[in-house]
């Protein structure tokens, strides 16, 4: 069996889970200094995968996902604004990641959201790279980290911006027989 490249997520949320408002973002880029460079770079070179909804919320002018395969999860593809800026358009997950692993074998995935597919896509990741953030605002979509992820403790780094406080977190799943795991971690 060829060792295939891990399965990662990335994403910001509240510390009780809430990543967003409608089709909204809780927090922007510039609220949280080093979250968007911590983004990049975790997805820099890999297949990343998001949902219709988290693609039409990204402004035109951020579309720009050079160096990064991207694949748009919908039930709709005829929605999908600047089809060309994209690897594919797939129906589901499981086709998503089946299209990144057979066109991209060299490259890891990494799950970019919104809520509904990082619930699809937890099951299949290796790591998750959180923002966590400690503000109440209000939120209708959460995202709970699961409890099968253990937080990797000496990883983690607060920030603090304008009185806004955040950690850049990484939990992993640490396998029980590391040799019959399959991901190549």
């Amino acid at each position: 069996m060829a060792n295939l490249k891990s399965i990662e997520a990335v994403l910001c949320l509240q510390e009780n889970g809430g990543i967003g408002l409608g089709l909204d973002l809780l927090f922007k880029s510039n609220e949280l200094p080093g979250d968007m460079d911590r983004f990049k770079e975790k997805t820099m070179g890999k297949v990343l995968i998001i949902g219709s909804k988290t693609w039409h919320s990204i402004p035109e002018k951020w579309r720009n996902f050079e160096g990064r395969e991207v694949i748009v999860i919908t039930r709709n593809p005829k929605k999908i604004e600047n089809p060309e800026k994209l690897a594919a358009i797939c129906g589901s997950v499981m086709e998503a990641i089946h299209y990144a692993r057979t066109n991209f074998p060299e490259k890891g995935i990494v799950c970019g959201g919104g809520g509904e597919i990082y619930r699809q896509m937890f099951p299949f990741c290796t790591c998750i790279w959180a923002t966590i953030v400690y503000d109440k605002r209000e939120a209708n979509i959460i995202v709970k980290i699961p409890d099968y992820f253990q937080e990797i403790t000496s990883d983690r780094i607060s920030h603090e911006h304008k009185g806004l406080k955040y950690d850049f977190a990484t939990y992993k799943i640490i396998p029980k027989n590391p040799e019959n795991h399959g991901d190549g971690s």
